[in-house]
């Protein structure tokens, strides 16, 4: 499934906004593109709120999505219906976009996995649902049941596109086949205390 502010190409995307109830884009984001000519079919569009502007889901054109496991919660947002889409068994694979938490949270409340990737790694293609100003925030990333389909989906995704000048060469490796890798040399941080210095001017 694509979050409903993905375009998609003859399928109608309405950000979750009443502006764009019957918009139906010409073409399709490069990601859906991607995946696409990997084999993946569209099962369906998933809720977000008004341009994706709100941690819970709900909009004006598909009223509230409700959290599979108890449906008086949320599943979060602004990824809510792809985290529920998910939870419910309905399908493999789920896009989403994270600006502030927007696949994370989901994720979390909804008991599956889903993670925001680094800048640049997957590229950004034609409207976003922030608008253009968010592109160096916003990053469009999976929500699944496994997390071998996540490192299956990201291979798909990642590698640079010419539309995008912040997106990042294709990795030499496979996310899929590093999972089994165990982690070497790792720096943690950790402060017992938060101290900051205040300017005394």
């Amino acid at each position: 499934s694509i979050k409903d502010g993905i375009p998609t190409k003859g399928i109608r995307t309405t950000f979750g906004s009443k502006l764009f109830e019957n918009y139906v884009p010409p073409q399709d984001d490069i990601l859906v593109k991607r995946l696409k000519k990997e084999g993946c079919v569209i099962l369906g569009k998933t809720n977000l709120p008004a341009f994706g502007f709100k941690g819970v889901t709900d909009n004006k054109i598909f009223g509230v999505t409700k959290n599979p496991w108890d449906i008086e919660r949320t599943p979060g947002g602004s990824s809510g219906g792809a985290a529920a889409s998910m939870a419910s068994g309905l399908g493999y694979l789920a896009l989403g976009s994270d600006g502030g938490g927007s696949i994370r949270i989901p994720s979390c409340f909804s008991g599956i996995y889903g993670f925001k990737p680094t800048f640049g790694r997957i590229p950004h293609g034609g409207i976003t649902t922030g608008g253009i100003g968010t592109r160096t925030l916003v990053q469009r990333g999976p929500l699944v049941r496994y997390v071998r389909d996540a490192a299956l989906m990201l291979d798909v995704m990642a590698g640079e596109d010419q539309i995008d000048r912040y997106s990042l060469p294709k990795p030499p490796f496979s996310f899929l086949e590093k999972l089994n890798d165990i982690p070497h040399k790792l720096k943690i941080g950790f402060s017992m205390k938060l101290e900051f210095e205040q300017n005394k001017m």
